[in-house]
């Protein structure tokens, strides 16, 4: 939530309906730019998850509305890094946990809960568990 902007008032929802809409958008972009000059990888899209979700923190908006804005942008732009849309979520999912686990237990459980929802048509899923914290996830 941004400062000075409380709890439920009409700014907060803005930031985040904002934060999804951007996180997606931005993810698409940095997934094509990159692959056009031929650097995009499942580092890039797991790295920018990451990003995302910490620069949602940053300006008051919500983690987990960031973390399924970078998943649905990593699936909408799968087919530009030759890869699967399954492969493509798991790599924005990876990073968007990493965020999310550096910020607190409270930011991990909102991003794991929404990522465990199917997006844009793929169930999320992790192939091997993520060593953040204490233990694997």
């Amino acid at each position: 939530m941004r400062p000075g902007v409380a709890a439920g008032h009409p700014a907060t929802a803005e930031v985040g309906a904002e934060i999804g809409v951007a996180a997606r958008s931005i993810m698409i972009g940095v997934v094509r730019g990159t692959a056009r000059v031929g650097g995009a990888t499942l580092e890039t899209v797991s790295s920018s998850a990451d990003a995302l979700v910490r620069s949602a923190l940053e300006v008051g908006g919500s983690v987990s509305v960031a973390a399924k804005g970078a998943v649905e942008g990593a699936i909408a732009s799968a087919a530009d890094l030759g890869m699967s849309a399954d492969e493509a979520a798991e790599a924005a999912a990876s990073g968007a946990f990493r965020a999310a686990a550096g910020i607190g237990a409270s930011a991990l459980w909102r991003v794991r809960r929404t990522l465990a929802a199917t997006i844009s048509s793929v169930h999320v899923a992790l192939s091997k568990p993520l060593n953040i914290g204490r233990g694997a996830w």
